[in-house]
């Protein structure tokens, strides 16, 4: 149990370097709730991508012995950046890209042609 929870500290902090490598805001996330779960969302500086990834217990559960994350995942987290556009008002944008940053974690552009 220790070594789930030391590798679940490790994911956590592994994810953190990338948001900062890429050019994110490490803090404040938002919080988009999906019938799927829990998901934190970072706006990068430019607006014109955000990041999303579960929640802390999302990422735990990424972790050996418990089940992994599939290809669904970019669905649900697809699903998870489309409510976060709605709800800050961006409902007419479209998502254009996605991609897998790192393990759970994923990262959406999206094209707001009227901002």
């Amino acid at each position: 149990m220790r070594a789930k929870i030391l590798f679940g500290g490790l994911v956590c902090l592994a994810l953190t370097a990338c948001q900062s490598v890429l050019g994110y805001e490490t803090t404040p996330a938002d919080e988009v709730i999906t019938a799927d779960g829990l998901y934190r969302v970072f706006e990068h500086p430019k607006r014109d991508r955000i990041m999303v990834k579960p929640s802390p217990a999302g990422i735990v559960s990424a972790m050996p012995g418990y089940p992994s994350y599939t290809s669904d995942e970019a669905g649900r987290q697809a699903v998870a950046a489309r409510r976060y556009l709605d709800d800050t008002g961006r409902s007419k944008c479209p998502i254009i890209f996605a991609r897998e940053i790192s393990g759970p974690q994923f990262e959406f552009r999206f094209n707001c042609p009227d901002a």
